[in-house]
């Protein structure tokens, strides 16, 4: 559990969304969004997010929602930085060959750059057209992620909602 994550845009929302419907996923990504809620609580590090990740959520037309993505932003997730801005560019035309979602692409680079080990992400089409791409990151979904960390039930996660909080009423967050 030592590897530092990395979580897309779509992440940051399916966990806000999590924490604030508070029941238990059901809809047809309920796998992945409690694969991807579990690794945050039970994960010592928290979730990263990139520069670009950061500006996907500034760019939300919904001025609530876009605060509030910017509170998690800000609070919640760490905060990756570029140390070599020609690098994230020169990578980004190079991985935009394969997929041409270029935040996408943009997003893969400034992971590699950081020196994350991991960028989580429910893009199934990025996922399929990077599968085949060399990086230096592990992309993949929450619930591959997941899997590989081996919680044994019963265990006790590193986070734990407060007890004020609604999610500390439910279990299905529990292994």
């Amino acid at each position: 559990m030592d590897s530092r994550v990395g979580i897309d845009s779509h992440c940051v929302s399916y966990i806000i969304d999590t924490v604030e419907v508070v029941a238990k996923p059901t809809d047809a990504l309920s796998q992945e969004k409690i694969a991807l809620f579990r690794t945050y609580l039970y994960m010592k590090d928290t979730l990263y997010v990139t520069p670009t990740v950061r500006t996907e959520c500034d760019e939300i037309p919904d001025a609530d929602r876009r605060a509030t993505h910017r509170n998690f932003n800000n609070v919640i997730f760490g905060e990756t930085f570029i140390s070599d801005t020609k690098f994230v560019d020169e990578r980004t035309n190079q991985l935009l060959k394969y997929h041409n979602g270029s935040d996408d692409c943009r997003i893969v680079a400034e992971a590699e750059d950081y020196g994350l080990d991991v960028l989580l992400t429910y893009d199934y089409t990025f996922l399929r057209n990077m599968r085949n791409v060399q990086i230096s990151i592990r992309l993949c979904r929450p619930s591959e992620f997941w899997s590989t960390l081996n919680i044994l039930p019963g265990a006790k996660p590193d986070k734990i909602p407060h007890p004020t909080n609604l999610l500390a009423k439910e279990s299905w967050w529990l292994v």
